[in-house]
């Protein structure tokens, strides 16, 4: 029996292809989110600024702690997409190993 790598290594990528293309989206899906979520803050901030009621510095403190909010949001996100790559890895090279061991 002829075993062919190329073909496992095909098979399996393709298998995990959509799970990631569905953790992009949902990155900037969350991403959108964490911005919509915050527009009302950014307007007010903006129209506080226009309005002399802060700062020029007090609005770049507050835009820089929004920032803060939204990064750390989407830095629990990369934590689930590092747990679904992971786990794409090890389906790949169980699938790999198996192939192999079926092979030989």
């Amino acid at each position: 029996m002829h075993f062919d790598i190329n073909s496992v290594i095909s098979g399996a990528t393709e298998a995990l292809s959509d799970d990631m293309k569905k953790e992009g989206e949902a990155v900037l899906s969350e991403l959108h989110g964490a911005l919509s979520e915050r527009q009302d803050i950014l307007t007010e901030l903006t129209q506080a600024l226009e309005a002399g009621d802060i700062s020029q510095a007090e609005f770049e403190e507050e835009v820089a702690r929004e920032q803060k909010v939204i990064e750390a949001e989407l830095l629990t996100q990369e934590i689930h997409a590092r747990a679904t790559i992971q786990q794409a890895v090890n389906a790949v090279f169980s699938t790999l190993t198996s192939s192999i061991l079926r092979g030989a």
